[in-house]
């Protein structure tokens, strides 16, 4: 049980490590500024750019709100591995 659990924490940590990328990929591509998504989000800029860069988790709380400023209806997108073109539209 111990190896599942080791496992399973390092699949987390690499689903939310590719959160953090797809959030700032989404966020470039559109256009928003990091200041916008973190008004949008309800933090500070410098706590938003903690989150992007992977300095700071990502409270699973705010992935929605996350999703919801980038106009992300489906949240599974921002744990996908390949994003696609609908998405940077």
């Amino acid at each position: 049980h111990e190896l599942t659990i080791i496992v399973s924490l390092k699949g987390a940590k690499k689903a939310m490590r590719k959160v953090h990328e797809n959030i700032e990929i989404i966020r470039a591509a559109k256009g928003i500024t990091k200041r916008a998504l973190a008004q949008s989000v309800g933090v500070t800029e410098i706590t938003c750019c903690r989150m992007l860069w992977g300095d700071s988790k990502i409270p699973a709380d705010y992935i929605p709100a996350f999703a919801k400023a980038l106009g992300i209806e489906d949240l599974n997108v921002l744990f996908k591995d390949e994003l696609t073109d609908l998405v940077s539209r």
